[in-house]
Protein backbone atom coordinates (compact mmCIF):
# COMPACT_ATOMS: atom_id res chain seq x y z
CA UNK A 1 0.00 0.00 0.00
CA UNK A 2 2.78 2.42 0.93
CA UNK A 3 4.79 1.92 -2.27
CA UNK A 4 2.10 3.23 -4.61
CA UNK A 5 0.53 5.92 -2.41
CA UNK A 6 2.28 9.29 -2.56
CA UNK A 7 0.14 10.81 0.20
CA UNK A 8 1.03 8.14 2.73
CA UNK A 9 4.73 8.33 1.83
CA UNK A 10 4.51 12.08 2.37
CA UNK A 11 2.80 11.63 5.74
CA UNK A 12 5.34 9.05 6.89
CA UNK A 13 8.17 11.31 5.71
CA UNK A 14 6.69 14.24 7.62
CA UNK A 15 6.29 11.99 10.65
CA UNK A 16 9.97 11.03 10.42
CA UNK A 17 10.95 14.73 10.36
CA UNK A 18 8.61 15.27 13.30
CA UNK A 19 10.33 12.50 15.27
CA UNK A 20 13.75 14.05 14.62
CA UNK A 21 12.45 17.44 15.83
CA UNK A 22 10.94 15.76 18.87
CA UNK A 23 14.26 14.12 19.67
CA UNK A 24 16.04 17.47 19.37
CA UNK A 25 13.41 19.07 21.62
CA UNK A 26 13.96 16.44 24.33
CA UNK A 27 17.73 16.83 23.98
CA UNK A 28 17.39 20.60 24.51
CA UNK A 29 15.23 20.09 27.60
CA UNK A 30 17.78 17.69 29.08
CA UNK A 31 20.58 20.12 28.29
CA UNK A 32 18.73 22.89 30.15
CA UNK A 33 18.14 20.60 33.12
CA UNK A 34 21.86 19.75 33.31
CA UNK A 35 22.71 23.46 33.64
CA UNK A 36 20.80 23.68 36.93
CA UNK A 37 23.83 22.49 38.90
CA UNK A 38 25.57 25.09 41.07
CA UNK A 39 29.24 25.85 40.53
CA UNK A 40 30.60 27.48 43.71
CA UNK A 41 28.36 30.51 43.90
CA UNK A 42 26.60 32.02 46.86
CA UNK A 43 23.11 30.85 47.71
CA UNK A 44 21.32 34.04 46.67
CA UNK A 45 22.93 34.09 43.20
CA UNK A 46 22.25 30.39 42.82
CA UNK A 47 18.55 30.76 43.68
CA UNK A 48 18.19 33.72 41.29
CA UNK A 49 19.87 31.76 38.51
CA UNK A 50 17.80 28.67 39.27
CA UNK A 51 14.60 30.74 39.13
CA UNK A 52 15.56 32.15 35.71
CA UNK A 53 16.58 28.75 34.39
CA UNK A 54 13.39 27.09 35.57
CA UNK A 55 11.29 29.81 33.92
CA UNK A 56 13.28 29.39 30.70
CA UNK A 57 12.83 25.61 30.88
CA UNK A 58 9.06 26.04 31.26
CA UNK A 59 8.99 28.43 28.29
CA UNK A 60 10.88 25.92 26.13
CA UNK A 61 8.58 23.15 27.38
CA UNK A 62 5.35 25.01 26.61
CA UNK A 63 6.36 26.46 23.25
CA UNK A 64 8.04 23.23 22.17
CA UNK A 65 4.82 21.37 22.83
CA UNK A 66 2.81 24.08 21.08
CA UNK A 67 4.96 23.79 17.94
CA UNK A 68 5.08 19.99 17.92
CA UNK A 69 1.38 19.32 18.59
CA UNK A 70 -0.13 20.44 15.25
CA UNK A 71 1.98 18.08 13.09
CA UNK A 72 1.11 15.19 15.41
CA UNK A 73 -2.62 15.92 15.17
CA UNK A 74 -2.39 16.40 11.41
CA UNK A 75 -0.57 13.09 10.92
CA UNK A 76 -3.13 11.38 13.14
CA UNK A 77 -6.02 12.78 11.13
CA UNK A 78 -4.53 11.81 7.77
CA UNK A 79 -3.55 8.30 8.86
CA UNK A 80 -6.80 7.77 10.76
CA UNK A 81 -8.98 8.75 7.81
CA UNK A 82 -6.81 6.78 5.40
CA UNK A 83 -7.14 3.55 7.36
CA UNK A 84 -10.77 4.13 8.39
CA UNK A 85 -12.43 5.11 5.13
CA UNK A 86 -15.93 4.42 6.48
CA UNK A 87 -15.67 6.77 9.47
CA UNK A 88 -17.55 10.07 9.76
CA UNK A 89 -14.46 12.19 9.26
CA UNK A 90 -13.41 10.25 6.16
CA UNK A 91 -16.89 10.65 4.66
CA UNK A 92 -16.81 14.42 5.29
CA UNK A 93 -13.34 14.70 3.77
CA UNK A 94 -14.39 12.85 0.59
CA UNK A 95 -17.14 15.38 -0.20
CA UNK A 96 -15.17 18.49 -1.17
CA UNK A 97 -11.49 19.43 -1.20
CA UNK A 98 -11.94 22.96 0.18
CA UNK A 99 -14.33 21.64 2.80
CA UNK A 100 -11.85 18.88 3.67
CA UNK A 101 -8.99 21.33 4.14
CA UNK A 102 -11.25 23.47 6.36
CA UNK A 103 -12.21 20.49 8.52
CA UNK A 104 -8.62 19.31 8.87
CA UNK A 105 -7.34 22.82 9.63
CA UNK A 106 -10.14 23.51 12.11
CA UNK A 107 -9.67 20.25 13.96
CA UNK A 108 -5.89 20.68 14.08
CA UNK A 109 -6.14 24.25 15.39
CA UNK A 110 -8.76 23.41 18.03
CA UNK A 111 -6.96 20.26 19.19
CA UNK A 112 -3.60 22.07 19.30
CA UNK A 113 -5.03 24.99 21.28
CA UNK A 114 -6.69 22.64 23.74
CA UNK A 115 -3.45 20.67 24.03
CA UNK A 116 -1.45 23.87 24.61
CA UNK A 117 -3.90 25.05 27.27
CA UNK A 118 -3.71 21.67 28.99
CA UNK A 119 0.10 21.68 28.91
CA UNK A 120 0.21 25.28 30.19
CA UNK A 121 -2.20 24.53 33.01
CA UNK A 122 -0.35 21.35 33.94
CA UNK A 123 3.10 22.95 33.97
CA UNK A 124 1.85 25.92 35.98
CA UNK A 125 0.24 23.55 38.46
CA UNK A 126 3.28 21.31 38.62
CA UNK A 127 6.07 23.90 38.68
CA UNK A 128 4.28 27.03 39.93
CA UNK A 129 4.67 25.93 43.54
CA UNK A 130 8.42 25.49 43.06
CA UNK A 131 8.80 28.90 41.41
CA UNK A 132 6.92 30.61 44.26
CA UNK A 133 9.06 28.77 46.79
CA UNK A 134 12.26 29.85 45.01
CA UNK A 135 11.10 33.47 44.96
CA UNK A 136 10.21 33.31 48.66
CA UNK A 137 13.59 31.85 49.58
CA UNK A 138 15.38 34.48 47.50
CA UNK A 139 13.45 37.31 49.17
CA UNK A 140 14.24 35.88 52.62
CA UNK A 141 17.95 36.08 51.82
CA UNK A 142 17.78 39.82 51.11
Amino acid sequence: VLEDNFLMRLVFGAFLVYEVLLGYYFYQKLHILHTFVSHDENLKDYLNRLNKQLRFFLTVYKYGNALLMPPAFLAGIVMGTYYNSRGLLAQLLNQNTVYSVGIITGFTVVASLLGYLLVSWWTNRLYGVHLKRLETYTKELE
